[in-house]
């Protein structure tokens, strides 16, 4: 369920919200590449938001060589959900947040072997419906 669609900067409790994510662990998609990530940093200004993540090697999920990503977007395409799940739309990423979530993700993940074709399309139907 999606909270809102950002037209303007969030009120303040929303940033903070969104700001307390720092340290936590969480899966982040973006079309079908898909990691296990920390958050390291979340920034808010009047254009937009911008969250800092570090990759944390985790069974079933594929090694990457650049440890440090980020995803960025104006407020008009975020969107936060009660979870303070984040998505953007027009560029395909979702940021799963919720501890529950991110354990189920993370539980299928590892019964899956990360280079098999088919497994990329296990996990992305797991991340699917819990969205």
């Amino acid at each position: 369920m999606v909270l809102s669609i950002m037209q303007d900067i969030p009120a303040p409790e929303v940033i903070d919200r969104l700001r307390s994510l720092q340290g936590q662990t969480c899966i982040y998609k973006e079309r079908r590449f898909i990691q296990c990530a920390r958050v390291t940093a979340v920034e808010a200004d009047a254009t937009g938001l911008s969250v800092s993540l570090e990759h944390l090697p985790a069974p079933g999920f594929r090694d990457e060589e650049e440890p440090i990503f980020s995803m960025y977007g104006q407020w008009e395409i975020v969107s936060i959900s009660r979870h303070l799940s984040v998505s953007l739309a027009w560029v395909g990423s979702l940021l799963i947040t919720r501890p529950e979530s991110v354990e189920l993700i993370q539980q299928a993940a590892k019964a899956l072997d990360p280079d098999a074709k088919e497994s990329l399309g296990e996990l992305i139907r797991v991340i699917n419906r819990l969205r």
